[in-house]
């Protein structure tokens, strides 16, 4: 092929046309097993697990306000991002013990209808991603405060994950009878 001045445009179609002739097809997307994909944390000594979407934001403990005449476990009010989130000890209300805040310790953020609660954790794992078909009904060995929020378990990393909807947790009505 000669190459003048006046035909770059056409170079490059020859090229393109080149390219496609010899390039090699991509490999094809490997199905691989369903995964349930979830937050993992630690509460109380215990590991759980809660969908990905169920928590808004991950954040440390932010500084608080606390709010008289309530329950330890509110441990007090917020402001995220402009929004007042009451910031809750779901160990302390569950297991009336007290959650000792750490470097480690975080908030899940958890949006439910046009409210937005803070759920105070030991500390998070991260994202954890378990094939569907791992999934357990079984709940045994965890803490008792734990057996009446975990709706079945996953096992990984050495350990038993139990799963936990914060949605339900916080729509609970230990939650909302504050001021008793």
């Amino acid at each position: 092929m000669a190459f003048t001045a006046r035909d770059p445009f056409h170079l490059l179609r020859e090229i393109e046309s080149r390219a496609r002739q010899y390039a090699a097809g991509l490999p094809k997307a490997d199905e691989g097993p369903e995964v349930w994909p979830g937050v993992g944390f630690a509460m109380g000594g215990a590991h759980f697990v809660t969908e990905v979407g169920n928590v808004t934001e991950m954040i440390t403990v932010p500084r608080l306000t606390r709010i008289p005449g309530v329950p330890a476990w509110v441990r007090g009010i917020a402001n995220i991002r402009g929004t007042l989130v009451p910031i809750l000890d779901a160990y302390g209300c569950l297991a009336a013990a007290e959650t000792k805040v750490s470097r480690l310790s975080r908030v899940l953020v958890v949006r439910e209808s046009d409210t937005s609660t803070g759920i105070l954790v030991d500390e998070v794992s991260g994202l954890k991603h378990f094939p569907v078909t791992e999934r357990s009904r079984d709940t045994d060995g965890f803490p008792e405060f734990a057996r009446s929020i975990v709706d079945g378990s996953f096992q990984a990393d050495g350990f038993r994950w139990g799963i936990l909807d914060v949605r339900s947790l916080v729509k609970r009505s230990e939650f909302f009878q504050l001021g008793l």
